[in-house]
């Protein structure tokens, strides 16, 4: 689980995780229908890598991590999440984008400044609707082709 993989027990905000109450009135979740659309987990202490379980929140649509210490690269498990259209984890300390982030083609918003990035999957092509990719302040070297990504309409590389 999320709570126990990125070190629930310190979590600044922790209100329902862990217990028997319905996880859509925990701290940061939303529902839609009894399915997890929207997770915001800003500022809250999370720590460690995100677990390949979390692709299974397949309904999933937006994530707010930023300002945690999250490590590590995403989860391959990631490119499966079709949903998703927004996915903020600025300032943390992520190493690696998953190289099947071409599968997240519902995705609009990348946002993951100041991490520990070295590079962009070139699949990241294939997510068509994307029209915001912030990766400034990290370690990239190089950009792959972007071409295809007609309806970006920001791109912040700044400080690589």
């Amino acid at each position: 689980s999320l709570y126990n993989g990125l070190g629930g027990s310190s979590w600044a905000f922790k209100d329902g995780w862990g217990s028997s109450a319905s996880y859509c009135t925990w701290h940061g979740i939303r529902c839609t229908s009894g399915r997890v659309t929207s997770l915001n987990l800003m500022s809250n202490g999370l720590t460690g890598s995100l677990p390949a379980s979390f692709a299974q929140l397949s309904a999933l649509r937006n994530v707010q991590l930023n300002s945690n210490q999250l490590t590590g690269a995403l989860p391959e498990a990631m490119g499966s999440m079709v949903n998703l259209t927004t996915f903020f984890a600025d300032q943390n300390n992520i190493t690696a984008l998953p190289s099947s982030i071409g599968g997240m083609t519902s995705l609009q918003q990348l946002s993951m400044f100041s991490n520990q990035l070295t590079s962009i999957p070139p699949s990241i092509a294939s997510c068509t609707n994307l029209i915001l990719l912030t990766l400034s302040g990290n370690l990239i070297t190089a950009v792959p082709d972007l071409t295809g990504l007609t309806k970006l309409g920001q791109l912040f590389l700044g400080g690589n």
